[in-house]
């Protein structure tokens, strides 16, 4: 009896799984017409860059875990586990040193592209002399 109600619970999960999906894949359908392709991919890309630091966060504890690096606690508090989890914010030196310096990189990469680039590429507008046709 306990095994047909495992399965069935699996089979029930993988139901559910279809139908959250088929939902996500209508609001997609409907909203993504109306809404500008720039705007949803800066979003994803967001999403997929503070996804990346809490993988981080998350891989460098197991790593301690495992005693290949080593677990050098911080005085700081601790987040409830749920939270710390989804976040990857573990209170040790090794696992916020790691998320700090990718964060960093994001920081600093979305600063060049943003800011500086389109800086540079107005100067550089600016600097040109207007090219006149051989051809008038």
């Amino acid at each position: 009896m306990r095994r047909t109600t495992s399965l069935t619970l699996i089979l029930l999960g993988v139901a559910l799984a279809v139908v959250a999906l088929a939902g996500v894949a209508i609001v997609v359908f409907r909203v993504g017409r109306k809404l500008p392709v720039r705007t949803f991919m800066n979003v994803a890309v967001v999403m997929v860059m503070v996804t990346s630091i809490a993988m981080l966060g998350n891989a460098v504890k197991t790593l301690q875990a495992a005693d290949v690096i080593t677990y050098r606690r911080t005085d700081g508090p601790r987040l409830p586990i749920f939270l710390a989890e989804a976040t990857g914010v573990w209170p040790t030196v090794p696992s916020l040193v790691a998320q700090l310096l990718l964060a960093t990189v994001y920081v600093v990469g979305a600063l060049h592209m943003f800011v500086l680039k389109p800086r540079l590429a107005d100067r550089q507008r600016v600097a040109r002399p207007l090219q006149v046709s051989a051809h008038t």
